[in-house]
């Protein structure tokens, strides 16, 4: 298998990458051959100090194979194949390519250690699976909340996500989801995104927008809070990941890495530019604008999604007494460093009483 994987890697995706595609073929009637990563790295066995893009530096040949055969065939028994789609062959070359979709910078100047986190993402997701789903009780309008851990699709940020959701009789309201993975008592978090057809019941949304409207009464927090535009995060994702951060800290995690930042990513969406850019354009120069227009539309959206998922924590900071930043990106590495504490206090009195976490009787009953 190793010898397999091997050829794969250095026969198909390493040549592949060079172009800046990689391509691979599933039965679909509609997709004959489907584009897994667009980027432009460079594949190197050795040290290298360019840093102006993603460069895959491989210290320990021999580990690096190891490690990526253990990482395929970890993937193909969570996620087994349906051959009725694609070929074994195919698909191992869809994982393999699939996960450095998912690589920081660091992580491509170090790709050995990446894979065992991966790895390690994959062994302990499982054992979270288990996990019974939870439901707690709020007085705030006969509000139940429920959490659970889910498996998500191969070629997402995490093969695991923490969903939950905000319950009055037969409504519901989805809150975002959240993409993580645990490695060493660490727990890393790469998004926060709501579902493609999340159910979103107006009366609830209506609640937590009304108990999330209120600011600190401290004056130095005030001045923060309006200064730092902490006040520009959704309800829903605050109270997911407060959810989430108390969570993971009741299963003995205290330290948490935040990835801001995919350059794989966001070089796929720029490769998609240039593909609409030479489809609209009636002519080079006309190209060439549409182009730089697009591109500066994605840059502005990727700062916006940035700055956005960041704030979340900083708001959580000031909101929670459970949330430390001890490090932001690129001040050590390219992850936010967050320490938790234990909870025993928050605002509004919505989050307070949702992070004490008090168990729904009727659910024990």
């Amino acid at each position: 298998m190793e010898s397999i994987i091997k050829k794969i890697f250095e026969e198909e995706i390493i040549p592949s990458v060079k172009t800046g595609k990689v391509y691979i073929k599933e039965y679909d009637p509609y997709i004959k051959e489907e584009v897994i990563f667009t980027y432009n790295i460079r594949y190197d066995v050795g040290v290298t100090k360019d840093l102006m893009m993603p460069v895959l530096t491989i210290h320990e040949e021999e580990q690096f194979y190891q490690l990526l055969e253990e990482y395929v065939m970890e993937m193909m028994n969570t996620y087994p194949i349906d051959e009725t789609i694609i070929t074994k062959h195919e698909y191992m070359k869809k994982i393999m390519a699939t996960v450095f979709n998912n690589a920081t910078y660091d992580d491509f100047l170090n790709p050995e250690q990446y894979l065992k986190k991966r790895i390690s993402f994959l062994e302990s997701g499982k054992k979270w699976m288990q996990e019974p789903s939870v439901s707690y009780f709020l007085d705030h309008d006969n509000l139940c909340c429920e959490t659970k851990i889910e498996k998500q699709g191969v070629m997402l940020e995490t093969p695991y996500r923490f969903s939950s959701s905000i319950k009055k009789n037969q409504l519901e309201y989805e809150l975002p989801n959240i993409s993580f993975g645990i490695q060493d008592q660490t727990c890393y978090i790469y998004n926060i995104q709501e579902g493609k057809h999340h159910k979103k019941a107006e009366e609830i949304e209506q609640i937590i927008k009304t108990n999330f409207k209120k600011v600190p009464v401290n004056e130095e927090e005030y001045h923060s809070y309006y200064r730092n535009k902490l006040r520009n995060v959704t309800p829903s994702f605050l109270m997911t990941m407060a959810l989430f951060l108390k969570y993971i800290y009741n299963h003995g995690i205290e330290n948490v890495q935040v990835v801001p930042y995919l350059p794989i990513r966001y070089q796929a969406k720029k490769e998609a530019h240039q593909v609409i850019a030479k489809q609209k354009a009636h002519s080079k120069e006309e190209e060439l604008e549409l182009l730089q227009q697009l591109e500066e539309k994605q840059k502005r959206i990727q700062e916006n999604i940035t700055d956005k998922f960041l704030r979340l924590f900083e708001r959580l900071e000031v909101m929670t007494d459970m949330v430390e930043i001890t490090l932001q990106p690129f001040e050590y590495d390219d992850m936010m460093h967050i320490v938790l504490h234990p909870f025993t206090k928050a605002y509004p009195p919505m989050l307070e009483e949702l992070l004490e976490n008090r168990p729904d009787i009727t659910k024990l009953l």
